[in-house]
């Protein structure tokens, strides 16, 4: 087997951010048709029958309700991808490298962003330089698929 570069390395860390983007667009989408569903029944009372070949409103429940599923999905699918990375990550012997690699790629921000380094140097009470210091020896003891 061949050693991964830190590159691929920064590459899988970041699939679960990756997956949590995917996860969030989908929900965006979704929440959209949900609003189209709200506005189109507020005009009418009941849920109208086709015809003359218009669609009707219980065919837009129908796709909203696979569309939920669909974001069932993309949520599981993330939260395996960060399983799969805390793995990898807890695999480490160092629990400082464990830390650093869990609060820059797993707990992300409100927005889904990775944790910027400022923010992790405070949680673990170091300075930067000495931040990228272990960090680096994290990525070169990190073992990956």
């Amino acid at each position: 087997m061949q050693n991964a570069t830190d590159e691929n390395k920064i590459e899988f860390l970041e699939g679960y951010r990756r997956a949590k983007l995917r996860e969030e667009n989908y929900k965006l989408e979704s929440e959209a048709l949900i609003n189209c569903r709200l506005i189109s029944s507020s005009k009418i009372t009941g849920m109208p029958k086709e015809h003359n070949n218009k669609k009707d409103l219980s065919q837009l429940q129908e796709f909203i309700e696979k569309r939920s599923q669909e974001y069932i999905g993309y949520r599981y699918t993330a939260a395996m991808r960060a399983a799969e990375i805390m793995e990898y990550i807890n695999r480490l012997d160092d629990e400082l490298e464990k830390k650093i690699l869990l609060l820059r790629y797993i707990q992300l921000d409100s927005k889904n962003r990775l944790r910027d380094w400022n923010y992790i140097a405070d949680k673990i009470g170091y300075s930067r330089a000495a931040l990228h210091k272990y960090y680096k020896n994290a990525l070169e003891h990190l073992q990956i698929p």
